[in-house]
C-alpha cells in the first residue's frame, strides 16, 4: 500500500498536476476505507464519503478547503493536542491529508511520509487493543 503511493509519487514530476494528485488521495482514501470499520464517529464515516466523491471528479477544488477547514475544526473540538491516541483521531488526522492541494512533490512525498506514520500508529493501536 504505502510502497504504492512512493512508486507512484517517484513517477511525477515536481509539480504535479489534479490527475496526479487525485491519484494519489484516491489510493490514501482507499487505505483508509479498510480502517473505517473501527471508526465510532459518524462525522468522519461522512466526511470520507465526501471526500471519496470529490477525488473521483475534482472539478471543483474550493469544495476541498471548507472539508479541509470543517475537519481540522472536528479535530480541535474532539482532539486536545497531538496525542494521536484514539482511532478515530488517527483516521480523522489521514483524511485531513487528502484534504490540501498542494501540487509542490516534495509537500507530497512529506504527505506520504506522515500518512505511513499515521498508519503504523492505527496499527500499533489495534495491536495493543487486542492484546
Amino acid at each position: 500500500m504505502i510502497r504504492n503511493l512512493y512508486q507512484l509519487i517517484e513517477q511525477y514530476p515536481e509539480k504535479l498536476n489534479i490527475s496526479q494528485l487525485q491519484s494519489i488521495n484516491q489510493e490514501m482514501l482507499d487505505e483508509i476505507k479498510k480502517l473505517l470499520s473501527k471508526v465510532t464517529l459518524d462525522e468522519i464515516n461522512q466526511y470520507f464519503d465526501k471526500l471519496s466523491l470529490f477525488w473521483k471528479d475534482p472539478s471543483d477544488i474550493k469544495i476541498l478547503e471548507g472539508f479541509k477547514v470543517h475537519l481540522w475544526e472536528l479535530n480541535d473540538r474532539l482532539f486536545h493536542g497531538d496525542k494521536l491516541d484514539s482511532l478515530n483521531e488517527i483516521v480523522l488526522r489521514m483524511l485531513i491529508i487528502t484534504t490540501y492541494v498542494i501540487t509542490d512533490k516534495e509537500f507530497i512525498e512529506q504527505s506520504i511520509d506522515f500518512f505511513f506514520f499515521l498508519y503504523e500508529k492505527y496499527s500499533q493501536y489495534t495491536l495493543n487493543t487486542i492484546l
